[in-house]
């Protein structure tokens, strides 16, 4: 398996980020002003789709075209995943580490 290619967000997805981090969310008709954030561990695949997963949830993962779809699934996915698993006891992320072998 060959070496990935750092990952650069482009200028407009780095403002959507912090657009969203200023904003509230909205879940279940009441707004929380709390965001919480979550780490995504982005790939690309093999057909050039972006790929998403969340490592403190159980299978809390998506995809898309372009790195603002992917973002806007991870959205979804990750209110879906709180709406299911709830917030309660969620392991803390550390960080990614790259190994070589």
């Amino acid at each position: 398996m060959g070496e990935r290619e750092p990952f650069y967000p482009s200028a407009e997805l780095r403002a959507a980020w912090a657009q969203d981090r200023c904003s509230t969310l909205r879940r279940g008709g009441k707004t929380d002003t709390a965001m919480r954030e979550f780490y995504v561990i982005i790939e690309r695949d093999e057909d050039g789709y972006y790929v998403g997963e969340v490592p403190q949830f159980c299978a809390c993962y998506s995809q898309g075209r372009t790195l603002d779809e992917l973002i806007a699934n991870m959205r979804e996915v990750i209110e879906l995943c709180l709406d299911e698993q709830g917030e309660e006891a969620l392991p803390e992320v550390i960080g990614i580490q790259k190994v070589a072998v």
